[in-house]
């Protein structure tokens, strides 16, 4: 059976499929040492859960969209395996446009995070150029034998977009503009497994997300946008989902009022099961310290949270 793993990375999102032998990865947290020295928490960094778990290959690595905490824990990860295929948001050949930008002329701590991303995201292209694919709105691909995955978004225009955005990156308040507009150029996924499916926003919004039908949107297991900040999710767009199990993905500290408690308490009024991939401190709920949230895609879809590794 196939399980959907949530690492612990604190602020940030790593979320691993595995099927036997198969492993494919969505995104790989945070690459910054200080996200994982929190006593109070199971963090672990995606590379330390590759060696643990003896994970030699990916089949397919995904990434939703450059920002730090969702690309910076890749760069040591996937050094340590085989990679059979890179899916990313962006024409294949695009990363050799991509300009080196000097970090020390930057006064701003979100710009410099951002730089730091495209850094890391064109070092990946390069690497990984032979493996390299861009994800096509609309596209159906197998990640892992029995659960396949379509891109909702985002759509051909927001590429563009993003493209252009990536080009006029000359001043830190181009990148601030575009780092705050980064969120909205997610790679929106959505798994299948057997029936059961999965919807995978990345950091796309609640304003986003209202854009698709609700048939593309209905899932049993659904990843909150935006770490479950307060715009990562409205009461209709729940509604359309209609999940069974919702993740958020918010640091045990909240970081930017990550697992916001509107949103919290708007899923656990819904009816829906509240999971967390950290262990953030919610009304009404004790969420232990863990390592990892895994999912069994199956008819039960039993929910196990994994002890703290070392």
């Amino acid at each position: 059976m196939a399980e959907l793993i949530f690492l612990n990375v604190g602020y940030g999102e790593a979320i691993l499929l595995r099927q036997g032998e198969h492993t494919a990865i969505i995104d790989g947290g945070s690459g910054i040492p200080e996200e994982y020295t929190r006593t109070d928490s199971g963090r672990m960094e995606l590379a330390e859960y590759l060696r643990h778990e003896n994970i030699r290959r990916i089949d397919v690595c995904v990434l939703t969209h450059i920002h730090e905490d969702h690309i910076g824990g890749l760069q040591q990860a996937l050094a340590l395996v085989e990679v059979g295929m890179f899916v990313q948001t962006l024409p294949v050949n695009f990363y050799k446009e991509l300009a080196q930008l000097d970090v020390s002329k930057l006064q701003t701590e979100d710009a410099k995070l951002l730089v730091d991303a495209i850094h890391i995201y064109r070092h990946l292209c390069e690497t990984y150029s032979q493996v390299l694919r861009q994800a096509s709105c609309g596209e159906n691909l197998t990640l892992v034998p029995g659960v396949s995955c379509r891109f909702l978004g985002p759509e051909p225009q927001q590429v563009k977009e993003l493209l252009q955005d990536l080009r006029d990156i000359d001043t830190e308040q181009a990148l601030l503009a575009l780092n705050k507009k980064m969120n909205s150029y997610s790679l929106i996924v959505r798994l299948n497994c057997d029936g059961v499916r999965v919807l995978l926003p990345g950091d796309a919004d609640a304003q986003v997300l209202s854009r698709y039908n609700s048939d593309e949107l209905q899932a049993d297991v659904f990843k909150v946008g935006h770490h479950g900040q307060r715009d990562g999710l409205t009461e209709m767009l729940l509604r359309r989902i209609a999940p069974r199990l919702v993740v958020c993905c918010a640091s045990s500290d909240k970081k930017y009022n990550s697992a916001d408690e509107t949103v919290t308490d708007m899923v656990i009024r819904s009816g829906a099961q509240m999971l967390f991939s950290d262990s953030p401190k919610v009304k009404g709920m004790e969420i232990p310290k863990h390592t990892t949230l895994t999912i069994e895609l199956g008819t039960a879809m039993a929910v196990h949270y994994g002890e703290e590794l070392s």
